[in-house]
């Protein structure tokens, strides 16, 4: 999830709350976590809609902008024989294939 996806997410949220709805309702409507719905909720309870506009960065900065990281994907999904490799499979645990 990009930066603006969650800035996207946490106003929707603060739609679904101001229409009366539960947390569980962002949950399934938004797809994201339990606790990050209660989060929102809590800081939209505390300071409205404003609250919520510096919720979007939370955690470390990324070291990645999002083009290079869509770069890494489509290099990775491209397979290990295109980067010059012997074999069509990635060694590392966490590789697509």
């Amino acid at each position: 999830m990009t930066r603006a996806d969650d800035i996207v997410g946490t106003r929707r949220a603060v739609d679904v709350f101001e229409a009366g709805c539960r947390q569980v309702d962002v949950v399934n409507a938004l797809g994201v976590t339990a606790q990050a719905a209660s989060r929102w909720y809590h800081q939209w309870r505390s300071g409205g809609r404003e609250a919520l506009v510096g919720a979007a960065r939370l955690g470390r900065r990324a070291r990645l902008s999002d083009e290079q990281i869509e770069q890494v994907e489509a290099a990775l999904l491209a397979g290990p024989k295109t980067h010059g490799f012997a074999t069509d499979m990635w060694t590392w645990p966490g590789s697509p294939t």
